[in-house]
């Protein structure tokens, strides 16, 4: 497949995800009016199906994917595109987890913002790996880092590859 044919499928993907998630939107809404009057434009969706998070991994500088494998001392960037699947706005915050062989965190980083209703983004975290190894990139995305809110919400599933340095 080409590359444009795997952005083409992406797209497809994304759309599809979107028209899912207004169907059971819908659906969800009309029961909700149904059985309680009343209707709330965020009732419709799982938490973990508020944001879709697709096309993960490593680009460079010019957003160009490189795979997994980086040397030591390469700048590289952890990206991901994220889509508010919701009639609403959205507060976010991507949070980018990295750890080393043995499990320990040796980078993290996050970058907050909000989406429009069905808006996409594709934030990307700056990460140098110093030394050899394999290094696993955990990427999260929540509903903001408010200090006056005590329960915060996972808008998608975690998201986690490897990356080899050498």
């Amino acid at each position: 497949m080409t590359k444009n044919g795997i952005k083409i499928t992406q797209k497809r993907f994304i759309k599809k995800k979107i028209q899912e998630h207004r169907m059971r939107y819908f659906a969800v809404s009309l029961i909700a009016i149904m059985i309680f009057g009343v209707f709330s434009p965020a009732f419709g969706l799982a938490p973990l199906e508020k944001v879709i998070v697709t096309e993960p991994g490593l680009v460079n500088r010019s957003g160009t994917p490189i795979g997994t494998n980086v040397n030591v001392n390469q700048q590289v960037l952890v990206s991901s595109k994220i889509t508010n699947a919701q009639e609403i706005n959205q507060d976010f915050i991507f949070i980018v987890q990295i750890k080393d062989e043995s499990g320990a965190v040796i980078k993290i980083g996050w970058i907050t913002g909000s989406l429009t209703k069905y808006q996409n983004f594709t934030p990307a975290f700056s990460w140098i790996p110093t030394s050899q190894g394999t290094f696993s990139v955990e990427i999260y995305v929540w509903d903001g880092l408010d200090q006056k809110k005590h329960n915060y919400e996972a808008l998608s599933e975690p998201i986690k590859f490897l990356v080899i340095s050498s």
